[in-house]
């Protein structure tokens, strides 16, 4: 699910984390536009604001990184976030630590949007989306070409897999987005179809169709293997341990539409069936799991053979050499 911001943030946040300060401390310096070239604009106020480590904020990351190495012809891409009560701004600061400048990092700017730029809501900031509608109302009817991203439409499609508030901050998200944006990007066809289907429910009114459209998440598998962490010593045992049996490996912050309570029942019946197979569970916990996490470290704590292990960090560069030590993935998205 695509991340909600301030105490709706993905699990793990545990819904807590302290909003930055909306108080500006000095005034900002206006936007240089002397180059001539028209903007890409790519909204990252979560992964700003809060060092968001969910898997939305880790495709901002890498999304942010791979545009600013190789901008889309003429454009120069600029990172921007929104402080609470705050317009959007060119998150600068931000910017120069992602890239790993050494200097002295240039102070946020104003946006000088123009005709011809482009806004693209890659971060799943929710509540600032909402607060900023007029805005980028106001930058679409500049010519400004306003488009977001989405991962999936599941808080409106099963409710019952969030708490109550995720749901009403998602369609207050989604009905702002159908009034002024140009278009949606979809992290899939199939998302593609059911925001197309939860769009048409809202019925929301427009001057023109909104345009949807889908594209393919990548992987970087060689930076993944440069940046892995030092492996330590009781995780190196463990994937020992995961060389000589049938190991299965899930992937993602624990939560209930990722089905980690089925595959457990599935696997009890295995291991009551004498079955020597492995079940290696990494992520955090999420929301609505406690009863599931209960059941983890039971089996944990009974030393049942480590056929289940509940690793509580799900930091690619740990879980990668996991996933090269298990010989079936199952796999889910975080």
């Amino acid at each position: 699910m695509a991340s909600p911001d301030a105490k709706m943030q993905r699990p793990e946040s545990q819904f807590d984390s302290d909003p930055i300060s909306s108080r500006p401390t000095a005034p900002i310096p206006a936007e240089d536009r002397s180059d001539g070239k028209p903007r890409l604009y790519i909204d990252i106020t979560e992964l700003a604001s809060r060092e968001g480590r969910t898997g939305v904020q880790r495709v901002t990351r890498e999304i942010l990184r791979a545009l600013l190495g190789a901008p889309a012809t003429g454009y120069q891409v600029q990172a921007v976030h929104a402080l609470p009560g705050q317009p959007y701004r060119l998150a600068r600061a931000f910017t120069s630590k992602l890239l790993g400048d050494s200097g002295q990092a240039l102070p946020d700017a104003s946006m000088a949007a123009r005709s011809r730029d482009v806004f693209l809501g890659l971060d799943h900031s929710m509540h600032t989306t909402v607060e900023r509608a007029a805005d980028l109302a106001n930058l679409r009817a500049r010519g400004v070409r306003i488009w977001f991203v989405c991962n999936d439409v599941l808080p409106l499609s099963h409710p019952e897999w969030f708490p109550p508030e995720v749901h009403v901050a998602f369609k207050a998200w989604l009905e702002t987005i159908a009034r002024v944006a140009d278009g949606v990007a979809c992290i899939s066809l199939a998302t593609q179809s059911e925001l197309r289907q939860q769009l048409s429910r809202l019925d929301v009114p427009r001057d023109k169709p909104l345009a949807l459209a889908h594209f393919y998440l990548g992987a970087d598998l060689a930076a993944d293997r440069d940046n892995a962490a030092t492996v330590l010593p009781e995780q190196a045992s463990l994937i020992e341990r995961l060389r000589k049996v049938n190991s299965f490996l899930m992937v993602g912050t624990l939560e209930p539409r990722k089905g980690h309570a089925q595959v457990l029942d599935a696997f009890e019946q295995l291991w009551r069936d004498n079955e020597n197979v492995n079940l290696v569970v990494v992520g955090r916990q999420g929301w609505m799991v406690e009863d599931l996490v209960a059941r983890l470290r039971a089996h944990t704590e009974q030393g049942r053979h480590a056929r289940a292990v509940s690793v509580g960090d799900s930091r690619r560069s740990h879980s990668g050499r996991k996933e090269r030590r298990c010989r079936f993935d199952l796999a889910c998205p975080c």
